[in-house]
């Protein structure tokens, strides 16, 4: 009886180390499961960080694109003022190069720091 209490041990034992064998590497199956998901969803060039990096880079450039949109439609308005509106082509000549009719004389206005008081004292 004693040869049979200890035979049956054994056997519990190799079952229960066989178990553990399983479940060991049930555990491990789980955690190459979980590293993939992890790659995949995070560090992947499909993986949520790249994305919201591509989200960010799309938002950047789309506002790009507005800006230079409106920088473009500004210049093609002042293009056609400069083909179509001699007042406004006057105005520039006026302006930006001093230019003036026959007759006309430019004043220029100097900022008020230019000028220093007179001492009347000496």
């Amino acid at each position: 009886m004693h040869r049979a209490h200890s035979r049956q041990k054994a056997i519990r034992k190799t079952y229960q180390s066989g178990y553990l064998v399983l479940l060991r590497l049930k555990h491990l199956l789980w955690l190459a499961i979980l590293a993939i998901v992890v790659y995949y969803f995070f560090l992947s060039d499909s993986g949520v960080l790249t994305l919201l990096r591509l989200k960010k880079t799309k938002n950047n450039l789309q506002e790009q694109v507005r800006i230079l949109q409106r920088q473009q439609t500004e210049l093609q308005a002042t293009i056609d003022k400069l083909k179509n509106d001699p007042d406004y082509i006057e105005k520039l000549a006026r302006e930006r190069l001093k230019l003036t009719k026959k007759g006309e004389t430019i004043y220029l206005m100097l900022p008020q720091q230019h000028f220093q008081p007179q001492d009347s004292s000496k």
